[in-house]
């Protein structure tokens, strides 16, 4: 395929994406689109995030967004991150919007990339957009078939309460590694606040993870899915202080160690 093929495979890829999302608009007989008939005020919200996440990521690598100077693998870290964060809100907190938000973010990277000349990665990208947007609306059918089917909910409940617990039960090692770097990071009380302690422990932290997720994926290249026994948790850095301070509210053992390391105020 010559190049300008593929420049007009891609804009055609771009003009069908943003053809379908057209269509969830367009006022049908209920005199208003899909998505404002079924879930009003979602499809602005959902905008607003991906608008609001995409500027956050220009400016925490200290970018213009008009000079395009993110790099490619920062690029690639980036999808691998949001997807992670994304699917396991999905799946284990049933935040299926976030498949439409992904979609957004996609678009936006895929164009980046292609303009910045890495035009496979580009196609993949807008592909993936495509991908999440069809996701989005699939999981949002399902929803309101089984407003109507027979299921109980009490199986529902029950099979979401131990698929939620196995998913995050991945975080485990996280935390362990939080736990261990607040322990020998510091004296007993050397801390001022819990946002102090975090700071300190965060680019340690980064960097486990980062070498972590690495050789889990290279564990779980030959294994079955259903034999892996650890996922990488694909976190999102920029998310990850905020996080950890989820975990110190929520989860007993991490709540233990930062109560250990911060300055009790007289």
């Amino acid at each position: 395929m010559k190049a300008n093929d593929n420049d007009l495979l891609f804009e055609e890829l771009c003009s069908d994406f943003e053809r379908r999302l057209s269509k969830l608009t367009e006022p049908t007989v209920y005199g208003e689109g899909y998505v404002q008939h079924h879930y009003p005020g979602l499809f602005e919200r959902v905008l607003n995030d991906a608008k609001t996440w995409i500027t956050d990521w220009y400016h925490q690598y200290e970018t213009d967004p008009d000079e395009e100077k993110i790099t490619r693998d920062i690029m690639i870290q980036s999808i691998a991150a949001l997807t992670g964060e994304v699917m396991y809100n999905a799946e284990v907190n049933g935040m299926f919007d976030r498949y439409l938000f992904l979609s957004q973010v996609f678009r936006h990277i895929g164009v980046m990339q292609y303009k910045a000349g890495w035009k496979k990665d580009g196609r993949e990208t807008l592909l993936s957009a495509h991908y999440y947007l069809g996701n989005w609306k699939g999981a949002m059918a399902y929803e309101e078939w089984q407003l109507y089917g027979d299921n109980s909910q009490a199986v529902i409940e029950d099979k979401t309460r131990r698929g939620g617990e196995a998913r995050a039960r991945k975080f485990d090692w996280v935390k362990s590694e939080v736990i261990r770097l607040l322990g020998s990071g510091a004296v007993a009380g050397e801390w001022k606040s819990k946002d102090a302690a975090i700071r300190s422990i965060s680019g340690e932290l980064k960097a486990f993870i980062s070498r972590e997720d690495k050789k889990i994926r290279q564990e779980n290249e030959n294994i079955p899915r259903g034999k892996q026994e650890r996922q990488p948790v694909g976190l999102i850095f920029n998310n990850l202080h905020r996080t950890i301070s989820d975990w110190s509210r929520n989860d007993e053992r991490v709540k233990a160690a930062f109560l250990g390391v911060i300055k009790r105020r007289k």
